[in-house]
């Protein structure tokens, strides 16, 4: 490489190192909000309203954190493919992906039934635990995915100055640490949960580029846990 094409390499790892900072900022400080508040508003709110304002916020959160990941996706020349909304090895993303869920799920089970994790909260499964926030998750698990995996994951792994495979799995490691903050306001052992859920998943999606067995995984499993009472006892 002559002295001008490292220059030129060099000077354009800048704006890209820039734009990823600047990307993982701004959705850092949209996530620290909701630490911000304090838990006595949410009582006082939840008291007067009887709403969950807490994962009302969560959500506009949530939107308003796509409109920024647009921006970059489209900056970036990121298309449908590149962030996994396309058919192409649907069926062996969910066949693997299921590979994945099915034994963690029966792990789960397991845990809940035949351990005692905690005495304060019942844990097993109960499926009056199904409320209205349990069919939402149809719509927000998809979201979340497309966001965390399939948006901010795909920029990462094209900003990172790095060889590819070191750059895709950072964007694996860093993407699941922002999945994390997203669930850190809700309690340190769901964003726990998070950040090791988010591994696999980011992983599952650094391998097959699609979207549907991620989601699908994301979708049994955090309804899963809440039939069994985990989502209780994490947040």
């Amino acid at each position: 490489m002559t002295h001008s094409g490292a220059a030129t390499q060099a000077g354009t790892a800048l704006p890209r190192m820039a734009v990823a900072f600047e990307l993982l900022v701004t959705v850092l400080l949209l996530w620290w909000l909701l630490d911000t508040l304090p838990p006595q508003w949410w009582a006082v709110s939840e008291a007067i309203d009887g709403l969950p304002w807490r994962f009302v916020l969560a959500r506009l959160l949530e939107l308003f954190t796509l409109l920024v990941l647009l921006r970059w996706v489209a900056r970036l020349g990121l298309g449908a493919a590149d962030i996994g909304l396309h058919w192409c090895g649907a069926r062996r993303s969910l066949a693997v992906a299921l590979v994945w869920t099915l034994p963690l799920m029966a792990c789960l089970y397991l845990l809940t039934t035949h351990t005692a994790l905690s005495a304060s909260v019942p844990l097993g499964l109960d499926w009056s635990r199904l409320d209205w926030t349990y069919a939402t998750y149809a719509l927000v698990v998809p979201l979340q995915e497309l966001m965390a995996r399939g948006m901010l994951q795909s920029a990462l792994e094209r900003l990172l100055p790095w060889p590819g495979p070191i750059a895709r799995w950072g964007a694996v490691v860093l993407a699941a640490l922002l999945f994390a903050l997203w669930h850190w306001s809700f309690g340190v052992p769901l964003a726990l949960v998070s950040l090791f859920s988010g591994l696999l998943w980011g992983g599952l999606f650094a391998l097959h580029r699609n979207l549907l067995g991620v989601s699908v995984s994301h979708f049994l499993l955090g309804n899963w846990a809440g039939v069994l009472g985990l989502w209780t006892l994490w947040s």
